[in-house]
């Protein structure tokens, strides 16, 4: 990356910071107050030798005037000084890097809620997670560490440097000699600190991705012993990740010896020019005391330059994902409320990066209240076209029609509220089972939620749980079986009461008793809505008012149940098939 799109990036980051400009204002100030007190510090230790000569052997004299009395006050003022520019620049530019590290959290996890879904699928969620936890740690190092380090270092080195003029400006002239030298050190190995930085970013994200299947998957894993299969995998990523931690190592390890060699000679090069010039004594040790005093820091700036690439490098790969075009919502109209006609009218689909399309002139009608049933081999793209009824994907071709209205058309969350949902993999959150059936509409009154429990039978289970629906549940409804998940996501989906219903296997998890009972709460409640039913079981289907048989991508047969079985096409195979097996 070129130097002005690095200005760029930092200014972008800085730009974070606008809200608390005056909290940044005061941290300059006590970096002032703390970059004065070195200078101010050499001077003391001047004032005390030019004192000591001037006595000689007069005894002291206590006024405020004399330096026995005024230089002790000046060391306790100049430690207060200190102790003040320290606090203020510690706590008020960390309070400006804690809040620019919340809002990039914020937005991080904002930019997830509006991304394309197409964008999850072909990208890590590792390396998602890793941003927002581990890069924007990293970026709290440009933002924090280097702002401290070149403000406080850096107005400490000036003042001071200032000073050393003063006094000597030869040798300080001598000094800055060496400061190209430096510059040209950080400039060769701010390459290394921004590739090897990228590089541990990526790792961390596999470290996160690996660490979190393996934890979900400790069943299946045990069970097809997995567990030094997997062990292997994650010592690989980990030893990737310590190689390239070594390498920035390295870098950091041979660049500062370089730097402080240099410094070495300047120092030989003082010394040997102090004698030369005959510089005073008291001269000469307040000059060293205040070469000493800037040591340290002139240390840390030269440091300035890893924390900045890690800072960059991290703020480089969040702006990448806050950068990408969020789902595309052109539509206005919106819908008080769906009568629930759908339409799809020679409709194709393609995934991105893909050459065949998923879905090839798709075409059928649904009225309100009616229920289709797609059914047909695994991978056939059943799913995929239910997918697109809610906007999840953009179509490739054709229109889909709500209400004879393109949905293309209708407001991206107006269209979202006319459809519930049960997938075949239901989603819950972390919290009580109340709390994920209230989610489809958190302003219903807890009646309501509990006769929605009631039609999906879920009290069933929830009476026998320690605080009933109120129980926590666990991380993704740890707690609960497979069954009682999918009990859980059928009563979310009753309590939202929406015109269009879609059942992705919505009874898979169930055994034939329960499915028995949620089929028949299903069919009540699906009277008067559009239902989409995506079903392997074909006997929950033969009710459907339209089966439609989708089989690559494409319609191969469609109409009731005894319809397609008389056309002896592919329906009435499946059907067989599955009657024989459950026979």
């Amino acid at each position: 990356m070129t130097k002005s799109n690095d200005m760029s990036l930092y200014g972008r980051l800085l730009s974070y910071a606008k809200p608390k400009v005056w909290a940044f204002a005061i941290a300059f100030f006590g970096f002032l107050l703390y970059g004065s007190t070195s200078a101010l510090q050499a001077e003391l230790v001047r004032q005390i030798i030019i004192a000591l000569e001037e006595m000689g052997d007069n005894p002291p004299v206590i006024e405020w005037t004399h330096p026995i009395v005024w230089i002790p006050l000046s060391i306790v003022i100049l430690f207060v000084i200190r102790g003040v520019g320290t606090f203020l620049s510690t706590y008020y530019l960390d309070l400006v890097s804690r809040y620019v590290i919340h809002k990039l959290r914020v937005d991080l996890f904002r930019s997830i809620q509006r991304l394309p879904l197409g964008y999850f699928s072909s990208n890590n969620a590792g390396n998602m997670v890793n941003r927002i936890n581990f890069n924007v740690e990293q970026v709290a190092a440009a933002s924090s560490g280097v702002i401290n380090s070149a403000l406080r270092e850096g107005l400490t080195v000036l003042i001071t440097l200032g000073y050393m003029a003063y006094l000597e400006w030869r040798l300080t002239l001598v000094m800055l000699t060496v400061t190209p030298i430096i510059i040209a050190v950080v400039t060769f190995t701010s390459r290394f600190f921004r590739r090897y930085s990228r590089r541990i970013q990526n790792s961390m994200g596999e470290v996160t991705q690996a660490s979190s299947e393996n934890i979900k998957g400790q069943s299946t894993i045990r069970v097809f012993g997995g567990n030094d299969r997997e062990i292997s995998k994650f010592e690989k990523i980990s030893f990737y990740n310590m190689k390239q931690t070594l390498k920035l190592t390295i870098t950091r390890a041979v660049s500062t010896p370089i730097i402080q060699f240099f410094l070495s000679l300047e120092l030989a090069a003082i010394i040997w020019l102090a004698f030369w010039f005959k510089v005073s004594p008291e001269n000469l040790i307040a000059f060293f005391s205040a070469a000493v005093a800037i040591s340290k820091p002139m240390r840390s700036i030269t440091q300035i330059n890893q924390n900045l690439q890690k800072g960059l490098a991290a703020a480089e790969d969040i702006f990448e994902q806050l950068d990408v075009n969020e789902e595309t919502d052109q539509g206005s109209i919106k819908l008080e409320n769906a009568k629930g006609s759908v339409r799809f009218d020679n409709v194709s689909f393609r995934y991105p990066n893909q050459s065949e399309e998923a879905l090839t002139d798709i075409s059928f009608s649904v009225e309100p209240g009616q229920s289709i049933a797609l059914v047909g081999r695994s991978g056939g793209g059943k799913s995929t076209l239910v997918s697109l009824i809610p906007r999840f994907h953009n179509l490739t071709r054709g229109q889909i029609l709500l209400d004879d209205k393109p949905i293309s058309e209708i407001s991206l969350s107006n269209l979202r509220e006319q459809i519930a949902l049960v997938s075949q993999q239901p989603v819950l959150f972390h919290g009580s089972v109340y709390d994920n059936i209230a989610y489809a509409r958190p302003e219903a009154t807890r009646d309501e939620v509990i006769k929605a429990a009631e039609q999906a039978h879920v009290l069933e289970f929830a009476d026998m749980l320690p605080d009933k629906l109120d129980t926590d549940i666990g991380v993704d409804g740890a707690l609960l079986s497979g069954g009682q998940k999918q009990r859980v996501a059928i009563a979310r989906a009753i309590l939202k009461d929406a015109p269009i219903m879609i059942l992705d296997e919505a009874t898979s998890a169930l055994d034939n008793e329960s499915e028995r009972f949620i089929q028949d709460a299903l069919d009540h409640f699906m009277e008067n809505r559009t239902t989409f039913v995506i079903a392997h079981r074909l006997s929950t289907v033969e009710k459907a008012d339209t089966i439609v048989v989708v089989d690559n991508g494409k319609i191969i047969e469609q109409g009731s149940h005894k319809e397609l079985i008389a056309n002896n096409g592919l329906y009435k195979q499946l059907h067989q098939m599955q009657f024989r097996d459950e026979g």
